[in-house]
């Protein structure tokens, strides 16, 4: 725990880590090794993306910051940008008093759904007392210490929590420092035994690149309901009695 892999070593087989706390780096050595390094959200290069109370739920640490800030009273406008993740902490935050307004640059919030299913939630949230803004792009937050307002592109709204619910990219860095082959999404790419380009490297998670069932293309999909294994495309075989 707090260690820090921060090289491969592939020709001799070790990974230097770092003791976080102290700084002292050393060496292990392995046969086999395996990468998980998750995802990281993505962050607009925008103004005040670093001010206090602006979220990314990447980690416990925003869930905490979260909590305290519900907890001290500090969170009454919430604004939320985005995401499937981003519904769901809608909801969480509308029922616990909050105003809540969603900035959506997409025309509608769940790509998942069709259009028509999407204006049926839609409504239900607005029906909390949730505002959906779609079609808006976020263009700054507002605020000296902690965010005190967001500017977008259907104009100011005042707010004293930020939720910037994006999206994620692959944390590739490790692994492309070390030489290792990257797909076509960005992420690693491994074959159906989940093997990176070096067959003693192995890669598992929201770092790899899978393959797409239906079109055998590839495909990035960083949800824990989805699968991630690269399932090779196989043709189906009709019983004679079916096709009959």
């Amino acid at each position: 725990m707090k260690t820090e892999a921060t090289e491969i070593d592939r020709a001799s087989r070790r990974l230097k880590i770092r003791d976080v706390l102290h700084g002292k780096e050393s060496w292990l050595t392995y046969d086999k090794l395996v990468l998980a390094t998750e995802a990281r959200p993505v962050v607009p290069p925008i103004p005040g993306t670093d001010l206090d109370n602006v979220f990314t739920l990447q980690g416990v640490h925003d869930a905490e910051g979260i909590r305290a800030a519900l907890v001290q009273d500090k969170a009454r406008d919430a604004v939320i940008v985005g995401g499937l993740i981003g519904v769901e902490i809608t909801e969480v935050l509308a029922q616990r008093g909050c105003r809540v307004t969603i900035v959506e640059m997409m025309p509608q919030i769940l790509r998942i759904l069709d259009s028509d299913m999407v204006r049926l939630v839609e409504q239900h949230m607005e029906s909390h007392g949730v505002r959906v803004l779609t079609d808006t792009r976020l263009e700054k937050i507002e605020g000296e210490k902690s965010v005190t307002a967001v500017q977008t592109s259907a104009g100011r709204i005042a707010a004293d929590l930020v939720v910037l619910a994006i999206g994620v990219r692959p944390n590739v860095t490790l692994a492309e420092a070390a030489g290792l082959e990257l797909g076509a999404t960005g992420a690693i790419k491994v074959n159906e035994s989940m093997q990176t380009s070096d067959p003693s490297i192995y890669a598992a998670g929201d770092c790899v690149e899978c393959r797409d069932l239906m079109t055998g293309k590839p495909c990035f999909v960083p949800l824990a309901t989805r699968l991630r294994r690269p399932i090779a495309m196989r043709p189906i075989r009709v019983s004679p009695a079916l096709s009959s």
